[in-house]
């Protein structure tokens, strides 16, 4: 009786609102501390965990929020939907769906708070499968969706690269219920520039600048179009931000990006790394604009992988800059990965070092089909074919099964060292893998039964082949026959 009279008193509502202040500023180091040390004669409640959760939740510490909504019932205390949804708004998205299990168990019923929350945790992971699932139990559960529970879908839907989803529940939400401009501008983000530029035009759309970034962001590829949405932003009345920029300058061709970076403090804007990063990007697209892009690298004063990723990318024909790059990278403690790693494969093949390859595909952290195809074209354009064939045999070992550009390269490489019955072998367990072929590689192993004097894979070639490259495949048959 003593602790409810004290969870109702003054004082410790007075202490509630200083500990949820700390949310405020995500002070989740102070919060604990109140929370650890009330005043004498007062005992914490659910308000208290739950202001105290809240406040490491903002300071991105799940664990803490998570130990604190362990410890309720240690204090005899019972979490309801307000503090489990607290805690799964800080979650990676596996615990989320654990507290989500958990809420079940203990007959926590969940609402749109709560589904929101655990939708938002995979989408910061990517994990649009388990998004949507969430979004469909929460139909069946009569929890009446809203935008922000669709908006979280859609971004989740663009975060794993799936446009068509994401742009499906748009539509349904335009015959359902009425979409606003942030689930709008979640959909333009996750779709490919043609779409993009059409949700720009819907009649129920009012664009903000972050509908244009978004429509921008899109473009990558098509500089022409992402400069004239930069333009209709301007006719529109709205103000672009560094955001706006930055997504521009990732679009252009790269003397233009430089233009554009330089122009920054005319308009009393400020260089960020994403802007720099943005450039260094732009400047990949032409091979002789690296030192441009290292020049770049300079003025960031903490480049972080995606900076370094970029620069390497821009040394394809300069592969000792490149493996410096890199090696800077490693110095800065920055965690390699299969990006940054592919890209340096990928400048050794350029500079046909195919030894330099095989060299970093032995530090790889982790396995991956890409960085394996690229030692592999290292290896064929120098016709190393016993290396091409040796890092194809190693690929089943690090669990990166060969697919159809692996066996390729490796064909290609077998037949311009004339080597027709390893080109053969090859062959066969590309049929063996259901593996499709291409033009090339048909005419490789065509090529191929011309050397050994075969003539019996022929006929079973031209049928994989198929009809694109028929003619070219009947000429060499004449050949042979």
């Amino acid at each position: 009786m003593a602790a409810t009279a004290a969870s109702r008193s003054p004082e410790l509502a007075a202490c509630n609102t200083v500990i949820g202040a700390c949310a405020k500023g995500s002070r989740w180091q102070e919060a604990l501390s109140l929370l650890g040390h009330l005043p004498e004669g007062l005992e914490a409640d659910v308000i208290s965990y739950t202001s105290a959760m809240n406040a490491c939740s903002k300071g991105l510490r799940w664990p803490e929020a998570l130990h604190l909504l362990r410890r309720l019932p240690v204090v005899r205390l019972v979490g309801n939907v307000v503090t489990y949804s607290t805690v799964l708004g800080a979650c990676e998205w596996r615990r989320a769906l654990e507290l989500m299990e958990e809420m079940k168990g203990a007959e926590v019923e969940g609402n749109v708070i709560t589904y929101s929350a655990a939708i938002s945790a995979c989408e910061k992971s990517a994990e649009w499968q388990m998004a949507l699932a969430l979004l469909e139990e929460c139909q069946q559960q009569s929890v009446q969706a809203n935008n922000i529970l669709y908006s979280a879908a859609i971004s989740a839907c663009e975060k794993g690269q799936q446009w068509q989803p994401a742009l499906a529940l748009l539509r349904f939400c335009q015959h359902c219920a009425q979409p606003d401009v942030v689930m709008y501008n979640a959909a333009i983000s996750a779709v490919p520039w043609p779409w993009a530029l059409w949700l720009l035009q819907q009649a129920e759309l009012r664009p903000n600048v972050v509908s244009y970034n978004a429509a921008i962001s899109a473009c990558s590829g098509r500089w022409d179009l992402a400069l004239a949405l930069f333009r209709k932003l301007f006719q529109s009345g709205l103000q672009a931000t560094l955001i706006t920029f930055n997504a521009l300058i990732a679009c252009l061709p790269w003397e233009l990006a430089l233009e554009v970076l330089s122009s920054l403090p005319q308009r009393n804007l400020r260089a960020n790394e994403i802007s720099y990063t943005s450039a260094i990007g732009a400047c990949a697209s032409h091979s002789e604009s690296w030192a441009a892009a290292l020049a770049l690298l300079s003025q960031i004063s903490g480049p972080d992988l995606v900076a370094y990723t970029a620069a390497i990318s821009c040394c394809e024909r300069r592969w000792q800059q490149a493996l410096r790059l890199l090696k800077a990278a490693q110095g800065r403690g920055l965690q390699l990965n299969l990006i940054i790693y592919s890209a340096a494969i990928n400048a050794c093949e350029k500079g046909e070092q195919w030894q330099k390859s095989l060299e970093l595909l032995e530090q790889l952290p982790q396995s991956s089909v890409v960085p394996f195809n690229a030692a592999l074209s290292a290896c064929e354009s120098s016709c190393a074919w016993q290396h091409v064939l040796a890092v194809l045999h190693r690929m089943p070992a690090a669990g990166v099964p060969a697919d159809s550009i692996s066996l390729s390269i490796a064909i290609r490489a077998c037949n311009k060292c004339s080597r027709w019955q390893q080109v053969l072998s090859l062959l066969g367990h590309l049929w063996h893998c259901r593996l499709q072929l291409d033009i090339a590689t048909c005419s490789f192993c065509v090529s191929a039964c011309e050397t050994g004097d075969l003539r019996k894979p022929v006929p079973a070639l031209l049928a994989a082949e198929g009809s694109a490259g028929t003619s070219i495949l009947r000429v060499k048959m004449r050949m042979l026959h």
